[in-house]
Parts: C-alpha cells; structure tokens; sequence
C-alpha cells in the first residue's frame, strides 16, 4: 500500500482505472492485492433490496 501512495503522490497515477459505477474497481490491499470488480457487490445489492421494500 504504501508503494501505491508513493506512486500516486509522485505521479498523479493512481495505478489502476479510475472509478466508473458501471464496473465499481476497487483496489483491494491485502498479502497479495489486487484490483476488484465490484468487490461490495452482494452487500450493495442485500441494501438496495432493503431499501427498495421500505425495511
């Protein structure tokens, strides 16, 4: 992660494709990181589902 701050700060780059809500890449930081398409999917749609029948 702080590679990928170094990088951004020194470049502007923020080393994957912007953020479109189409596709929701996500970049995720863990031992091996990696970006995420939709990463959130199921727990968005799980409150949207709520949110859609008044709970």
């Amino acid at each position: 992660m702080h590679t990928a701050w170094v990088q951004f700060a020194k470049s502007g780059d923020l080393g994957r494709p912007r953020y479109e809500p189409r596709e929701r890449a996500t970049m995720v930081f863990d031992t091996r990181s990696a970006l995420v398409l939709d990463a959130a999917g199921a727990e968005r749609r799980a409150w949207q589902s709520r949110a859609l029948h008044g709970m």
